[in-house]
């Protein structure tokens, strides 16, 4: 198959993508990678990671991954070929998940009595750890949108939310009347509380 000269990723206008995988895995140590300023590129090859690179042009030869010395016997500075998958992630802007529990019963102790409440807001999420990020969720896809990410998280980080809110409101003894007073407390709560949730997969929690 053909050796590819050139990979690069230019997103077509979607900031909804947070990676994405180039289609061609046949490549050489003269190859061209091309990272644009809002993205990190990642190369695997033979399941372990070979190398990261930052926005800018870069050669994909032995003196930028001296790792594919010892993974494929190839000699420095010549043009060898070798077979690495190319993800690039995007960096560049938090990215807006809408988030909703539609019912949550809190005790009022202004009323004495439970009462069902509805919330919704929004977590505004970055990406800080691109390899974690690709390890623990994108898996074998192709890309990954913030669709996959919803689809893929919402009923666990609704639960959270919802369990957050619900015990900061109990321990607090914030009643019906109170909340709109508490609104930037409960979410200054919710951030702290759901945070390590989102580093865990490689996230920055905005709000």
């Amino acid at each position: 198959m053909a050796i590819i000269d050139l990979v690069r990723w230019t997103p077509d206008g979607d900031q909804t993508i947070y990676a994405y995988r180039f289609p061609e895995t046949n490549l050489s140590t003269y190859t061209q990678l091309i990272v644009q300023e809002s993205q990190e590129a990642i190369l695997f090859s033979k399941g372990q990671i070979v190398g990261k690179f930052g926005p800018g042009k870069h050669t994909l030869n032995t003196e930028n991954l001296p790792i594919l010395r010892s993974l494929y016997g190839l000699p420095f500075g010549k043009k060898n070929p070798f077979t690495a998958e190319v993800w690039f992630v995007n960096k560049l802007q938090p990215y807006n998940i809408d988030w909703s529990v539609n019912r949550m019963d809190i005790h009022d102790a202004d009323y004495n009595t439970g009462i069902p409440l509805v919330a919704r807001g929004r977590y505004g999420l970055k990406i800080i750890n691109a390899e974690r990020f690709l390890i623990k969720i994108v898996g074998a896809r192709t890309s990954f949108d913030q669709k996959d990410l919803t689809d893929q998280f919402l009923g666990e980080f609704t639960t959270k939310t919802k369990s957050a809110i619900v015990q900061f409101m109990m321990s607090n003894k914030i009643g019906l009347k109170q909340i709109s007073a508490h609104l930037d407390s409960i979410s200054n709560h919710l951030r702290t509380t759901m945070l390590p949730f989102w580093e865990n997969i490689g996230f920055d929690l905005k709000k």
